[in-house]
């Protein structure tokens, strides 16, 4: 590859990465999750098209049983996801499901033991990016990797380069990792790939 399209990818990959903010948000997949398990416990929307978005919405919490047991298994997403639930019922002076409130009076009594560290969906939304950015690459020409004699860019190495500027260091060999996986867990479900690499 040349050093202009070398260049020119770099700044296709970084402009890609750039677009998309919770890329270096770690929060945006708890978030996106912890919303998930909320609506699963049971969401219920009005049908008043003048009411804003925030009054339509109405978490019941008739079904969590689930996040109940994840919460119990150390799933601090699980157990953020029924407080809310609690909270956003009695701000709105409704009662709470008995097994709501029975969970609620357990947890403030002896709260959870949670699993140390990042939840296992904290990087999800920043691999999916990565992962994007380096089939990008694949798709200007960029072989995924390189074996260790190469000198020469691949779709990792550049992806790996536009991560750090932006202030999210992730090695190259980080990068071709968490690409390999998605490859991998993309062709299960039957996608395909702008790569045709056998991972």
């Amino acid at each position: 590859m040349s050093e202009v399209s070398a260049e020119s990818a770099y700044d296709a990959a970084l402009a890609y990465l750039l677009q998309h903010p919770w890329v270096a948000d770690e929060e945006a997949s708890n978030r996106s999750y912890r919303f998930n398990l909320m609506c699963e416990a049971g969401l219920d929307f009005a049908n008043d098209a003048s009411m804003p978005m925030e009054a339509r919405v109405l978490y019941s919490g008739d079904h969590p049983e689930r996040l109940i047991e994840l919460a119990g298994s150390g799933d601090r997403i699980a157990h953020e996801a029924l407080c809310e639930i609690a909270a956003h019922r009695t701000g709105r002076n409704l009662s709470l499901p008995l097994v709501l409130q029975a969970y609620v009076v357990r947890a403030a009594m002896k709260p959870p033991n949670f699993r140390q560290g990042s939840h296992a969906v904290s990087h999800l939304h920043r691999d999916e990016a990565i992962f994007a950015a380096v089939e990008l690459m694949v798709s200007r020409g960029l072989r995924p990797t390189r074996n260790r004699a190469s000198t020469g860019p691949c779709a990792c190495s550049i992806v790996s380069a536009a991560l750090s500027e932006c202030r999210l260091g992730t090695s190259e060999l980080n990068v071709a990792s968490i690409w390999r996986k998605r490859c991998k867990a993309r062709r299960a479900a039957g996608f395909g790939l702008a790569s045709d690499v056998q991972i």
